[in-house]
């Protein structure tokens, strides 16, 4: 059984992980994604159109061990459109903070349905590097 705060009781919306691979039990794989999706907001709220693009693809989660400590991972796909990118069809870096937040925040989350702890977070700092910037 996975942990999953109260605080998201009857707020997470309906989502479907079919497509999620990973060794992940479902539950938390439901938990991650539709917390998730619940963080994106609605139509109208700020960015909602971009998480449109973004899909979880997988969750892992690895149990502590002698040697280890507990670790999760969480991998997503973004389809790159017009409404992200500056003029020159390169991925805006404001939009590439804005999914990274959303998505860096996961993994927490992951690890928290296993850990027995809210995983949910912000960021309070990013330093982003950009070798070759994702086009359009």
């Amino acid at each position: 059984m996975v942990y999953i705060s109260e605080n998201y009781q009857g707020r997470l919306p309906e989502v479907d992980i079919t497509n999620i691979q990973g060794n992940a039990p479902d539950d938390a794989k439901r938990f991650v994604w539709s917390l998730f999706r619940l963080c994106l907001g609605g139509p109208g709220w700020f960015g909602s159109s971009i998480g449109e693009h973004i899909e979880c693809v997988e969750v892992n989660i690895w149990e502590e061990t002698a040697s280890e400590p507990p670790k999760a991972q969480t991998v997503f796909e973004v389809e790159v459109t017009k409404d992200m990118c500056n003029c020159f069809r390169v991925l805006h870096g404001a939009c590439a903070a804005y999914i990274i937040d959303h998505c860096s925040m996961s993994s927490t989350v992951a690890l928290g349905t296993l850990v027995g702890k809210d995983g949910m977070g912000l960021s309070q700092n990013m330093n982003i590097t950009w070798h070759e910037g994702p086009t359009m």
